[in-house]
Protein backbone atom coordinates (compact mmCIF):
# COMPACT_ATOMS: atom_id res chain seq x y z
CA UNK A 1 0.00 0.00 0.00
CA UNK A 2 1.59 3.79 -0.99
CA UNK A 3 0.88 6.61 1.20
CA UNK A 4 -1.84 8.15 -0.84
CA UNK A 5 -3.40 5.06 -2.19
CA UNK A 6 -5.48 2.13 0.20
CA UNK A 7 -4.21 -1.21 -1.11
CA UNK A 8 -6.18 -2.82 -3.08
CA UNK A 9 -7.96 0.07 -4.77
CA UNK A 10 -7.05 2.51 -7.90
CA UNK A 11 -7.22 5.74 -9.29
CA UNK A 12 -8.70 6.18 -11.87
CA UNK A 13 -10.13 9.19 -14.27
CA UNK A 14 -14.11 9.45 -14.66
CA UNK A 15 -13.90 8.99 -18.38
CA UNK A 16 -12.12 5.09 -17.44
CA UNK A 17 -15.11 4.67 -14.73
CA UNK A 18 -18.01 5.31 -17.70
CA UNK A 19 -18.88 7.79 -20.18
CA UNK A 20 -19.46 11.65 -19.70
CA UNK A 21 -21.93 13.23 -21.93
CA UNK A 22 -23.43 16.63 -22.21
CA UNK A 23 -26.66 17.97 -22.21
CA UNK A 24 -28.31 20.48 -24.31
CA UNK A 25 -31.45 23.06 -24.32
CA UNK A 26 -33.52 23.15 -27.42
CA UNK A 27 -34.87 26.06 -29.44
CA UNK A 28 -36.88 27.93 -26.79
CA UNK A 29 -39.00 29.73 -29.31
CA UNK A 30 -40.14 26.48 -31.15
CA UNK A 31 -43.21 25.22 -29.36
CA UNK A 32 -43.02 21.50 -31.59
CA UNK A 33 -39.95 20.65 -28.90
CA UNK A 34 -41.37 21.57 -25.24
CA UNK A 35 -43.77 19.69 -23.47
CA UNK A 36 -43.44 16.10 -24.42
CA UNK A 37 -42.39 13.09 -22.44
CA UNK A 38 -39.41 13.81 -22.30
CA UNK A 39 -37.51 15.21 -18.62
CA UNK A 40 -35.59 17.77 -18.98
CA UNK A 41 -33.04 18.52 -15.74
CA UNK A 42 -31.63 21.85 -15.02
CA UNK A 43 -28.83 22.23 -12.31
CA UNK A 44 -31.35 24.25 -9.81
CA UNK A 45 -33.44 20.79 -9.63
CA UNK A 46 -30.43 19.72 -8.39
CA UNK A 47 -29.39 21.78 -5.66
CA UNK A 48 -32.46 22.03 -4.32
CA UNK A 49 -33.23 18.16 -4.11
CA UNK A 50 -33.09 16.74 -0.50
CA UNK A 51 -32.62 13.55 -1.78
CA UNK A 52 -29.97 11.73 -4.49
CA UNK A 53 -32.31 10.85 -6.63
CA UNK A 54 -34.26 12.91 -9.21
CA UNK A 55 -37.49 11.45 -10.57
CA UNK A 56 -39.31 14.36 -12.31
CA UNK A 57 -38.41 17.81 -13.77
CA UNK A 58 -39.98 21.31 -14.10
CA UNK A 59 -39.69 20.97 -18.03
CA UNK A 60 -40.29 18.45 -20.62
CA UNK A 61 -39.15 18.13 -23.90
CA UNK A 62 -40.10 16.37 -27.02
CA UNK A 63 -38.31 13.73 -29.13
CA UNK A 64 -38.56 16.18 -31.16
CA UNK A 65 -36.45 18.53 -29.46
CA UNK A 66 -34.13 16.08 -28.19
CA UNK A 67 -33.39 14.76 -31.91
CA UNK A 68 -32.80 18.75 -32.58
CA UNK A 69 -31.19 19.59 -29.75
CA UNK A 70 -27.20 18.70 -28.54
CA UNK A 71 -29.51 17.38 -25.23
CA UNK A 72 -29.04 13.32 -24.83
CA UNK A 73 -31.76 10.95 -22.76
CA UNK A 74 -29.77 9.58 -20.11
CA UNK A 75 -30.27 5.72 -18.93
CA UNK A 76 -31.42 5.64 -15.40
CA UNK A 77 -28.72 5.18 -12.84
CA UNK A 78 -26.93 8.24 -14.63
CA UNK A 79 -24.98 9.99 -12.23
CA UNK A 80 -26.09 13.88 -13.28
CA UNK A 81 -23.17 16.28 -12.50
CA UNK A 82 -23.80 19.57 -12.54
CA UNK A 83 -21.36 21.78 -13.94
CA UNK A 84 -22.06 25.19 -14.76
CA UNK A 85 -23.36 27.84 -11.75
CA UNK A 86 -23.51 25.59 -8.96
CA UNK A 87 -20.59 23.48 -10.08
CA UNK A 88 -20.25 19.49 -8.73
CA UNK A 89 -24.06 18.98 -7.73
CA UNK A 90 -24.46 14.61 -8.38
CA UNK A 91 -28.15 13.31 -8.35
CA UNK A 92 -29.20 9.44 -9.51
CA UNK A 93 -31.95 9.30 -12.18
CA UNK A 94 -34.77 7.04 -11.58
CA UNK A 95 -36.67 7.65 -14.95
CA UNK A 96 -34.67 8.25 -18.63
CA UNK A 97 -33.73 11.82 -18.65
CA UNK A 98 -31.52 14.22 -20.62
CA UNK A 99 -30.44 17.61 -19.07
CA UNK A 100 -29.55 21.38 -19.98
CA UNK A 101 -26.48 21.98 -20.80
CA UNK A 102 -25.06 23.31 -16.97
CA UNK A 103 -24.08 19.10 -16.93
CA UNK A 104 -21.45 16.95 -17.55
CA UNK A 105 -23.07 13.88 -16.58
CA UNK A 106 -21.31 10.45 -15.79
CA UNK A 107 -23.05 6.74 -17.06
CA UNK A 108 -21.19 4.08 -15.29
CA UNK A 109 -19.58 1.09 -16.47
CA UNK A 110 -18.75 -2.29 -14.78
CA UNK A 111 -15.89 -0.64 -12.74
CA UNK A 112 -18.07 1.89 -10.70
CA UNK A 113 -20.93 0.94 -8.82
CA UNK A 114 -23.82 3.81 -9.48
CA UNK A 115 -24.35 4.35 -5.79
CA UNK A 116 -20.56 4.50 -4.43
CA UNK A 117 -20.14 7.05 -7.87
CA UNK A 118 -22.49 9.39 -6.40
CA UNK A 119 -21.59 9.33 -3.05
CA UNK A 120 -17.65 9.75 -4.12
CA UNK A 121 -18.75 13.06 -6.57
CA UNK A 122 -20.63 14.32 -3.75
CA UNK A 123 -17.76 14.06 -1.27
CA UNK A 124 -15.01 15.56 -4.88
CA UNK A 125 -17.62 18.56 -4.67
CA UNK A 126 -15.42 21.17 -3.79
CA UNK A 127 -12.21 19.67 -5.88
CA UNK A 128 -14.57 19.99 -8.54
CA UNK A 129 -15.65 23.56 -7.80
CA UNK A 130 -12.02 24.62 -7.82
CA UNK A 131 -11.58 23.24 -11.05
CA UNK A 132 -14.29 25.94 -12.05
CA UNK A 133 -13.65 28.76 -14.05
CA UNK A 134 -15.40 32.36 -15.37
CA UNK A 135 -16.58 35.38 -15.50
CA UNK A 136 -20.69 35.86 -15.82
CA UNK A 137 -20.58 32.11 -14.18
CA UNK A 138 -18.37 29.44 -13.03
CA UNK A 139 -18.09 26.09 -15.15
CA UNK A 140 -15.92 23.28 -15.49
CA UNK A 141 -15.62 21.84 -18.96
CA UNK A 142 -16.15 18.37 -20.28
CA UNK A 143 -12.45 18.08 -20.71
CA UNK A 144 -11.84 18.62 -16.81
CA UNK A 145 -14.32 16.24 -15.75
CA UNK A 146 -13.19 13.39 -17.77
CA UNK A 147 -9.78 13.30 -16.49
CA UNK A 148 -11.01 14.28 -12.89
CA UNK A 149 -9.51 11.80 -11.00
CA UNK A 150 -10.96 9.63 -7.82
CA UNK A 151 -9.60 6.42 -5.95
CA UNK A 152 -11.97 3.58 -6.10
CA UNK A 153 -12.17 0.28 -4.26
CA UNK A 154 -12.41 -3.03 -5.47
CA UNK A 155 -16.46 -3.37 -6.50
CA UNK A 156 -17.56 -5.16 -3.71
CA UNK A 157 -15.99 -2.56 -1.19
CA UNK A 158 -17.31 0.16 -3.11
CA UNK A 159 -21.01 -1.95 -2.23
CA UNK A 160 -20.41 -2.42 1.06
CA UNK A 161 -19.27 1.61 1.46
CA UNK A 162 -22.00 2.99 -0.39
CA UNK A 163 -24.65 1.03 1.48
CA UNK A 164 -23.37 2.12 4.73
CA UNK A 165 -23.50 6.04 3.12
CA UNK A 166 -27.17 5.31 2.12
CA UNK A 167 -28.65 4.08 5.27
CA UNK A 168 -27.68 7.08 6.35
CA UNK A 169 -29.02 9.41 3.63
CA UNK A 170 -32.46 7.53 3.91
CA UNK A 171 -32.67 8.99 7.37
CA UNK A 172 -31.54 11.87 6.59
CA UNK A 173 -34.08 12.11 4.03
CA UNK A 174 -37.15 10.79 6.20
CA UNK A 175 -35.99 13.70 8.36
CA UNK A 176 -36.26 16.14 5.71
CA UNK A 177 -39.48 15.05 5.35
CA UNK A 178 -40.71 15.40 8.15
CA UNK A 179 -39.31 18.47 8.77
CA UNK A 180 -40.93 19.74 5.21
CA UNK A 181 -44.19 18.43 6.09
CA UNK A 182 -44.04 20.20 10.09
CA UNK A 183 -43.69 23.62 7.75
CA UNK A 184 -46.30 23.23 5.49
CA UNK A 185 -48.61 22.30 8.86
CA UNK A 186 -47.39 25.64 10.21
CA UNK A 187 -48.25 27.37 6.94
CA UNK A 188 -51.63 25.98 7.41
CA UNK A 189 -52.01 27.00 10.99
CA UNK A 190 -50.84 30.15 11.02
CA UNK A 191 -53.02 31.02 7.92
CA UNK A 192 -55.82 29.37 10.20
CA UNK A 193 -55.38 30.75 13.66
CA UNK A 194 -54.25 34.21 12.63
CA UNK A 195 -57.09 34.66 10.60
CA UNK A 196 -60.29 32.90 11.73
CA UNK A 197 -59.30 32.06 15.04
CA UNK A 198 -60.11 29.35 17.64
CA UNK A 199 -63.66 27.93 17.53
CA UNK A 200 -65.60 31.06 16.25
CA UNK A 201 -68.54 31.01 14.22
CA UNK A 202 -69.68 34.61 14.04
CA UNK A 203 -67.54 37.09 11.73
CA UNK A 204 -67.82 40.75 10.97
CA UNK A 205 -66.07 42.90 8.67
CA UNK A 206 -62.95 45.09 8.90
CA UNK A 207 -60.49 47.21 7.29
CA UNK A 208 -58.35 43.71 6.41
CA UNK A 209 -60.88 41.65 5.71
CA UNK A 210 -63.48 39.26 7.91
CA UNK A 211 -62.51 38.82 10.93
CA UNK A 212 -64.25 37.07 14.35
CA UNK A 213 -66.65 39.58 15.94
CA UNK A 214 -64.53 39.15 19.40
CA UNK A 215 -61.32 40.65 17.78
CA UNK A 216 -60.13 44.00 16.62
CA UNK A 217 -57.76 45.94 14.34
CA UNK A 218 -55.28 47.82 15.57
CA UNK A 219 -52.21 49.63 13.48
CA UNK A 220 -48.35 49.08 15.35
CA UNK A 221 -48.34 52.50 16.67
CA UNK A 222 -51.74 52.21 18.63
CA UNK A 223 -50.41 49.12 19.92
CA UNK A 224 -47.59 51.78 21.32
CA UNK A 225 -50.44 54.04 22.79
CA UNK A 226 -48.72 56.26 19.33
CA UNK A 227 -45.40 56.79 21.66
CA UNK A 228 -42.60 58.16 18.68
CA UNK A 229 -40.17 55.11 19.79
CA UNK A 230 -42.15 52.53 19.08
CA UNK A 231 -40.94 52.16 15.96
CA UNK A 232 -36.95 53.01 15.71
CA UNK A 233 -34.50 52.53 12.65
CA UNK A 234 -30.98 51.26 13.32
CA UNK A 235 -28.04 53.18 13.35
CA UNK A 236 -27.09 55.28 10.09
CA UNK A 237 -24.34 53.51 8.35
CA UNK A 238 -22.07 56.83 9.22
CA UNK A 239 -22.24 55.93 13.33
CA UNK A 240 -20.81 52.28 12.34
CA UNK A 241 -18.84 50.51 9.37
CA UNK A 242 -17.60 47.34 9.03
CA UNK A 243 -14.21 47.78 9.85
CA UNK A 244 -15.73 48.21 13.56
CA UNK A 245 -16.31 44.55 13.43
CA UNK A 246 -14.09 42.31 16.12
CA UNK A 247 -13.73 39.02 17.06
CA UNK A 248 -15.34 38.99 20.54
CA UNK A 249 -18.29 41.15 21.69
CA UNK A 250 -21.69 42.50 21.16
CA UNK A 251 -23.44 41.10 18.01
CA UNK A 252 -24.88 43.34 15.53
CA UNK A 253 -27.95 42.37 13.78
CA UNK A 254 -27.96 42.34 10.22
CA UNK A 255 -30.77 41.70 7.57
CA UNK A 256 -28.71 38.17 6.83
CA UNK A 257 -29.34 37.15 10.63
CA UNK A 258 -33.13 37.63 9.90
CA UNK A 259 -34.71 34.68 8.49
CA UNK A 260 -38.23 33.90 7.21
CA UNK A 261 -38.59 31.56 10.61
CA UNK A 262 -36.79 34.18 12.84
CA UNK A 263 -32.82 34.70 13.92
CA UNK A 264 -30.24 32.92 12.25
CA UNK A 265 -27.11 34.05 14.54
CA UNK A 266 -24.43 32.05 12.64
CA UNK A 267 -21.25 34.35 11.26
CA UNK A 268 -23.41 37.65 13.07
CA UNK A 269 -20.49 40.21 13.02
CA UNK A 270 -20.06 41.65 16.81
CA UNK A 271 -18.95 45.32 17.86
CA UNK A 272 -16.74 46.45 21.04
CA UNK A 273 -18.74 47.24 24.13
CA UNK A 274 -17.45 50.60 23.58
CA UNK A 275 -19.32 51.17 20.13
CA UNK A 276 -22.52 49.14 21.54
CA UNK A 277 -22.91 51.81 24.74
CA UNK A 278 -21.98 54.39 22.25
CA UNK A 279 -25.30 53.59 20.49
CA UNK A 280 -27.13 53.01 23.55
CA UNK A 281 -30.71 53.78 22.05
CA UNK A 282 -30.13 50.68 19.68
CA UNK A 283 -29.45 48.11 22.02
CA UNK A 284 -32.17 45.43 22.23
CA UNK A 285 -34.16 44.40 24.98
CA UNK A 286 -36.59 41.11 25.60
CA UNK A 287 -39.91 41.63 23.70
CA UNK A 288 -38.44 43.70 21.20
CA UNK A 289 -39.27 43.17 17.66
CA UNK A 290 -36.50 43.37 14.97
CA UNK A 291 -37.77 43.67 10.98
CA UNK A 292 -35.89 43.77 8.21
CA UNK A 293 -36.05 47.04 6.99
CA UNK A 294 -34.74 46.67 3.54
CA UNK A 295 -33.85 43.53 0.36
CA UNK A 296 -36.24 40.66 2.10
CA UNK A 297 -38.41 43.33 3.85
CA UNK A 298 -40.51 41.86 6.83
CA UNK A 299 -38.89 39.24 8.00
CA UNK A 300 -38.35 39.37 11.41
CA UNK A 301 -37.90 38.07 15.43
CA UNK A 302 -38.92 38.13 18.63
CA UNK A 303 -36.08 39.00 21.06
CA UNK A 304 -35.80 36.66 23.58
CA UNK A 305 -33.43 37.06 27.35
CA UNK A 306 -30.43 35.58 24.84
CA UNK A 307 -30.68 38.71 22.49
CA UNK A 308 -30.71 41.48 25.55
CA UNK A 309 -27.87 44.34 24.50
CA UNK A 310 -27.39 43.12 21.20
CA UNK A 311 -27.31 46.28 19.03
CA UNK A 312 -29.50 46.37 15.81
CA UNK A 313 -28.41 47.89 12.52
CA UNK A 314 -29.36 50.21 10.31
CA UNK A 315 -31.02 47.70 7.71
CA UNK A 316 -33.46 46.87 10.31
CA UNK A 317 -36.53 47.96 12.70
CA UNK A 318 -37.22 47.66 15.85
CA UNK A 319 -40.68 47.47 17.42
CA UNK A 320 -41.14 47.81 21.29
CA UNK A 321 -43.98 48.53 23.15
CA UNK A 322 -45.50 47.63 27.24
CA UNK A 323 -49.07 46.81 26.37
CA UNK A 324 -51.09 44.42 28.80
CA UNK A 325 -53.87 44.12 25.26
CA UNK A 326 -50.95 42.04 23.19
CA UNK A 327 -48.92 38.94 23.84
CA UNK A 328 -45.36 39.19 22.00
CA UNK A 329 -45.46 36.05 20.61
CA UNK A 330 -48.59 35.87 19.47
CA UNK A 331 -47.66 39.19 17.69
CA UNK A 332 -44.48 38.38 16.11
CA UNK A 333 -46.32 35.45 14.42
CA UNK A 334 -48.79 37.80 13.11
CA UNK A 335 -46.88 40.19 11.88
CA UNK A 336 -45.09 36.94 9.68
CA UNK A 337 -48.11 36.23 7.71
CA UNK A 338 -48.35 35.99 4.24
CA UNK A 339 -51.17 38.32 4.56
CA UNK A 340 -48.77 40.94 6.22
CA UNK A 341 -46.27 40.53 4.02
CA UNK A 342 -47.65 41.20 1.16
CA UNK A 343 -49.02 44.27 2.68
CA UNK A 344 -45.08 45.64 3.51
CA UNK A 345 -44.23 44.86 0.07
CA UNK A 346 -47.06 46.56 -1.66
CA UNK A 347 -45.93 49.37 0.68
CA UNK A 348 -42.05 49.26 -0.08
CA UNK A 349 -40.32 52.10 -1.59
CA UNK A 350 -36.90 52.54 -3.59
CA UNK A 351 -36.17 51.85 -7.32
CA UNK A 352 -33.81 49.40 -6.90
CA UNK A 353 -34.28 48.21 -3.43
CA UNK A 354 -37.95 47.40 -1.58
CA UNK A 355 -37.32 48.84 2.01
CA UNK A 356 -39.60 50.01 4.58
CA UNK A 357 -39.58 53.50 6.93
CA UNK A 358 -41.01 53.79 10.08
CA UNK A 359 -44.02 55.78 9.28
CA UNK A 360 -45.23 52.43 6.98
CA UNK A 361 -44.28 49.55 10.01
CA UNK A 362 -46.16 52.31 12.25
CA UNK A 363 -49.46 52.47 10.58
CA UNK A 364 -49.12 48.97 9.87
CA UNK A 365 -52.79 46.89 10.86
CA UNK A 366 -52.62 44.14 12.48
CA UNK A 367 -55.70 41.83 13.71
CA UNK A 368 -55.85 41.34 17.93
CA UNK A 369 -57.97 38.70 19.26
CA UNK A 370 -58.38 38.87 23.08
CA UNK A 371 -55.46 38.31 25.17
CA UNK A 372 -56.06 34.17 26.60
CA UNK A 373 -56.86 33.62 22.47
CA UNK A 374 -53.81 35.48 21.57
CA UNK A 375 -51.83 32.92 24.01
CA UNK A 376 -53.37 29.95 23.15
CA UNK A 377 -52.85 30.47 19.42
CA UNK A 378 -48.78 32.03 20.28
CA UNK A 379 -48.63 28.20 21.96
CA UNK A 380 -49.98 25.88 19.42
CA UNK A 381 -47.35 27.46 17.21
CA UNK A 382 -45.10 27.76 19.08
CA UNK A 383 -45.22 23.73 19.80
CA UNK A 384 -44.80 23.29 16.16
CA UNK A 385 -41.59 25.44 15.89
CA UNK A 386 -40.47 23.68 18.81
CA UNK A 387 -41.35 20.24 16.82
CA UNK A 388 -39.40 21.63 13.65
CA UNK A 389 -36.96 22.93 15.49
CA UNK A 390 -36.10 19.41 17.39
CA UNK A 391 -35.98 17.67 13.69
CA UNK A 392 -33.68 20.18 12.72
CA UNK A 393 -31.49 20.03 15.28
CA UNK A 394 -31.50 15.94 14.32
CA UNK A 395 -31.00 16.55 10.90
CA UNK A 396 -27.89 18.30 11.39
CA UNK A 397 -26.22 15.80 13.85
CA UNK A 398 -27.17 13.49 11.31
CA UNK A 399 -25.41 15.15 8.55
CA UNK A 400 -22.20 15.48 11.11
CA UNK A 401 -21.92 11.93 11.23
CA UNK A 402 -22.23 11.27 7.62
CA UNK A 403 -19.62 13.88 6.43
CA UNK A 404 -17.22 11.41 8.79
CA UNK A 405 -18.29 8.91 7.80
CA UNK A 406 -17.50 9.67 3.99
CA UNK A 407 -14.35 11.33 4.99
CA UNK A 408 -13.48 7.55 6.45
CA UNK A 409 -14.77 5.47 4.11
CA UNK A 410 -14.07 7.16 0.73
CA UNK A 411 -10.61 7.54 1.46
CA UNK A 412 -9.87 4.07 2.89
CA UNK A 413 -9.06 5.41 6.16
CA UNK A 414 -11.45 3.18 7.67
CA UNK A 415 -11.67 -0.26 5.40
CA UNK A 416 -15.33 -2.25 6.00
CA UNK A 417 -15.40 -5.82 6.28
CA UNK A 418 -16.47 -7.67 3.23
Amino acid sequence: MSNSVPEGWNIYSLDELGQVVGGGTPESNNTDYWGGDIYWATPKEITKLSSRYINKTERTITQDGLDRSSAKLHPIGTILLTSRASVGYPAINTIPMATNQGFQSLRPNNKLDTEYGYQCLLNSRNKLEKLSAGSTFLEISSKEVKKFKVVIPPLPEQKKIAAILTSVDTVIEKTQAQIDKLKDLKTGMMQELLTKGIGHTEFKDSPVGRIPVEWEVVTVLELGNGHKDTVQTGPFGAQLHSKDYVEEGIPLVLIKNIKEDGLDDTDIPKITEKDANRLSRYRLKEGDIVFSRVGRVGSCFLCSKNEEGWVFSGQTLRIRFNNSKVDLTYFNYALRTEEIQKELIGESVGSTRSSINTTILESLSVKLPPIQEQKKIASILQSLDSNIKSRELKLKQLMSVKKALMQDLLTGKVRVKL
